[in-house]
């Protein structure tokens, strides 16, 4: 187990566990600001089971200016996960009513909203 080195290094997500990816998370997640990267999907995939443990660092991405990092997040990650806390449920909404947001971001932010259906 290792942080991935570059955009390829799928590898690093062999056999990796809940510790690890909560004592590396920032480290981690940074490999969410791009969807195409190879190693973006595995990333998305490992972090969902472990949504409440990750929710400050996530919330944090989600109250950034990085709007396809906020973007990916949403879309790979809340999206298709079992429950979300309600810190970043409440981001969520914040996003959506958000006059100045992109309309792609709210859109997605409002499928994840009635996934779980969380009124707002």
């Amino acid at each position: 187990m290792r942080v991935p080195i570059d955009k390829f290094d799928i590898e690093a997500f062999e056999n990796i566990d809940r510790s690890f990816i909560i004592n590396n998370q920032k480290n981690i997640l940074i490999w969410l600001q791009d969807i195409n990267w190879p190693v973006a999907k595995e990333v998305s995939r490992a972090v969902r089971p472990y949504v409440n443990e990750l929710e400050k660092a996530l919330l944090e991405i989600l109250q950034g200016n990085d709007y396809e990092w906020r973007f990916n997040v949403v879309a790979s990650v809340l999206y298709f996960c079992d429950s979300i806390p309600d810190t970043l449920s409440n981001q969520l909404i914040k996003i959506y009513h958000d006059p100045n947001e992109l309309e792609d971001l709210k859109e997605k932010c409002l499928e994840v909203l009635e996934e779980f259906n969380i009124n707002f």
